[in-house]
């Protein structure tokens, strides 16, 4: 290990901006980021949870290859927020412009307010399988991602499906860091955005087989949302080719997708039956005890002291099933609890609810196809469904567009309820409607009278 001592922040910063480009480095790097080195960890530190997502999905693989450089071959790349980590006057580097002379921060100084010291935001960087919570719905999930790791599993492509906020990305991370832990190989782990923006250029530059020779440059690549490759064919005709080059060199990949592949539409057709010729693993969502156990997790992390002893016994029953919900909430009984100095108990846990509650009037995503159903004479059932139909298809994104204008509820929620169909699908689909009102687009398939049909719609649901 390279002692932080002999760390040149001349060097590592002008690496950085090799490495990303000058300008996003001055908009990321420059002002904002401290770094040090722990033990083989590159430590990089931001102002906040956002800022360490956003780094985390960006740039990590820019600095694990850092990390690497300065390192050596063990060397790891960790994100934190800048308040949970006590940063050492001689280690800890705060990046200017390479050509700067940059001089290390202020030591902070402890606070002996207890209260203050223990609520940190909750982080979500180092995320490991043990951290995942396990029940009924997402056990084959958990168990496939830890046999994963094991070199004679003869799994050689694993596909983990869910809506957001299921635990994907989770089980990846924690993937990434088992494989890390305990066995002696390299990992790429990257999101769809990254993959498609370098397939991109090196398409465009005619550099498609260097790129696959440093991309499968592992022994195992991992890719977070691969649906995003939806309607771009020819990063899909490059994808397809990376999984069986992979195949052929007995590297493992793990993706995480937002429904099945053979649900995803805009899909290549040989890269559906390639990926559904892996390991295709929903993750499914967790129950009362498992939504339990992970409000549980998020608020012992924010340092939460006193809690009624029938707290845990009946708050799962009152959460939603998105984690990103939970996250939310336990944040939000935690500030209600020190607002009003009592533990926390499960009035203040209503209290929270009724803050994120819709409003009364906002209709129901069953309401809404019922509704169009009502309008075109067809079923509702039929709309939910997958035919094809013109017909049908216009109710759809009549439903979808009509949803977003008339509801608060997500893409994603909508999805589920349309048979799992993805967030991004719905976002299209309404999309469609409102540049077909725009006349920017024709309708060449759907009846004259249309918008009329449309509008009477709304009108109902105005209404109601």
């Amino acid at each position: 290990m390279i002692p932080a001592i002999s760390f040149d922040s001349s060097i590592v910063a002008k690496r950085i901006s090799e490495l990303i480009g000058q300008p996003r480095y001055e908009f990321w790097f420059a002002r904002r980021v401290q770094i040090e080195i722990s033990n083989d960890e590159l430590i990089v530190s931001a102002p906040n949870q956002h800022f360490v997502d956003l780094l985390s999905s960006r740039y990590r693989t820019q600095l694990e290859v850092i990390a690497r450089e300065f390192i050596g071959i063990n060397g790891t790349c960790r994100f934190v927020v800048a308040n949970q980590k006590e940063f050492s006057e001689k280690t800890a580097l705060r990046f200017g412009t390479p050509q700067e002379n940059l001089i290390p921060p202020t030591k902070k100084q402890p606070t002996n307010d207890p209260q203050i010291t223990t609520a940190y935001p909750i982080n979500t960087s180092g995320r490991s399988i043990d951290d995942f919570i396990i029940s009924d719905n997402n056990r084959m999930a958990a168990f496939s991602v830890r046999s994963f790791v094991e070199s004679d599993s003869g799994v050689g492509l694993l596909v983990l499906v869910a809506p957001p906020s299921r635990g994907k990305s989770h089980l990846l991370e924690g993937l990434k860091n088992l494989c890390l832990s305990t066995q002696n190989c390299a990992v790429k782990h990257l999101d769809a955005e990254s993959l498609i923006s370098k397939l991109i250029d090196a398409i465009r530059k005619g550099k498609t087989t260097s790129f696959k020779r440093n991309i499968l440059d592992c022994n195992m690549l991992l890719i977070d949302d691969l649906d995003k490759l939806e309607g771009k064919p020819s990063c899909q005709a490059e994808f397809l080719s990376i999984l069986e080059i992979a195949k052929q060199n007995e590297i493992k990949i793990a993706v995480s997708m937002g429904q099945f592949p053979r649900q995803t539409p805009g899909l290549n057709q040989m890269l559906v039956e390639r990926l559904q010729s892996g390991l295709v693993c929903p993750v499914g969502p967790l129950d009362s005890i498992g939504k339990t156990r992970l409000l549980q997790q998020f608020l012992n992390r924010l340092g939460v002291g006193l809690v009624t002893e029938d707290f845990y016994h009946k708050a799962g029953d009152l959460l939603p099933e998105s984690a990103r919900e939970i996250e939310g909430i336990a944040q939000k009984v935690w500030l209600l609890g020190r607002l009003e100095s009592r533990p926390i108990d499960l009035d203040l846990l209503k209290i929270a609810l009724q803050d994120d509650s819709r409003p009364s009037c906002s209709p129901t995503i069953e309401s809404i196809a019922k509704t169009v159903a009502g309008i075109l004479g067809i079923s509702a059932e039929a709309i939910i469904g997958r035919s094809k139909s013109p017909i049908l298809e216009m109710g759809r994104m009549f439903s979808y567009y009509l949803a977003r204008k008339h509801s608060c509820h997500s893409a994603a929620e909508v999805g589920a309820f349309f048979q799992g169909r993805s967030h991004s699908t719905i976002i299209n689909g309404a999309n469609q409607v409102e540049k077909r009102l725009a006349n920017l687009n024709q309708a060449n398939r759907w009846p004259q009278h249309w918008k009329l049909l449309l509008k009477q719609a709304g009108q109902i649901l105005n209404k109601g």
